[in-house]
């Protein structure tokens, strides 16, 4: 009875054994695995090269029918292409170029008025300089006359206060 009442002694060989799962997949085989399907591949890489290398050095006539049918439309598909960027390229060009007639109208009218406005300001600026030149003269007129005036005062007058009558 007291062996029995003991717990039992734990081993690894008493362990329960557990679902495959990546941590508990042994490597070997899925290495081997990959290793065939990629020599498998590359034989297979191998095996087209040289069939294609034979086509080549030794065609028959079918092969050399496809291989010009296969050039000729690989041609026109390149020419369609070609058209087809030449044409988009035009679009681009045309709407650029209304663009920038566009723009250039809008540059010359705003140089017009720019010009306009530009010629305005010089003739205010010329009327004006018109009107200090005559503005100058008037006051070195007045001037002149205010320097002959004090002669023809009464220098006595001024001097003493009192008439010189």
């Amino acid at each position: 009875k007291s062996e029995m009442s003991k717990p039992f002694r734990q081993s690894i060989l008493l362990r329960p054994v557990k679902d495959e799962n990546v941590k508990n997949r042994e490597n070997i085989d899925y290495e081997f695995q990959k290793e065939q399907e990629r020599l498998a591949a590359l034989a297979r890489k191998k095996q087209e090269l040289e069939e294609e290398r034979l086509k080549s050095l030794y065609p028959t006539v079918d092969v050399k029918l496809s291989r010009s049918q296969h050039l000729r439309e690989e041609m026109e598909r390149q020419l369609r292409e070609k058209e087809e960027l030449q044409r988009k390229m035009m679009e681009h060009d045309r709407s650029h170029a209304s663009v920038l007639t566009d723009q250039v109208k809008l540059t010359q009218y705003v140089e017009t008025d720019q010009e306009q406005a530009r010629r305005e300001y010089q003739r205010y600026l010329m009327e004006e300089n018109k009107r200090l030149v005559e503005y100058r003269e008037q006051q070195r007129k007045l001037e002149k006359e205010r320097e002959r005036a004090p002669a023809q005062e009464d220098f006595f007058g001024k001097r003493w206060g009192r008439s010189g009558r």
